[in-house]
């Protein structure tokens, strides 16, 4: 079971004080402990997810291991994806 803990949402049209309209967002959560083997627990690890506006998850990511980690990756991507290039990925053997 998910525990979702933060959800963020924020648009330029918010900040300048305007009506806010729908707009993708962030969620952050932390997962239950899971026991995988009778010795290894796993368990607590941060994710994060991004959702369109009508909360379908286009995105997510998992295994960050404090909250600070996986805020720091959401801050990485909304600072420097909106310029990203696509390319093919290479081809290991």
């Amino acid at each position: 079971m998910l525990s979702i803990v933060k959800c963020e949402t924020h648009s330029l049209s918010s900040f300048a004080g305007l009506d806010p309209a729908p707009v993708c967002y962030f969620e952050m959560y932390c997962g239950d402990e899971k026991r995988l083997t009778p010795a290894i627990h796993r368990g607590e690890d941060w994710s994060w997810r991004f959702c369109a506006p009508n909360g379908a998850i286009m995105a997510k990511a998992s295994g960050y291991r404090s909250e600070a980690e996986c805020r720091a990756a959401i801050d990485m991507l909304r600072s420097s994806a909106a310029g990203a290039k696509i390319r093919e990925a290479l081809q290991y053997a």
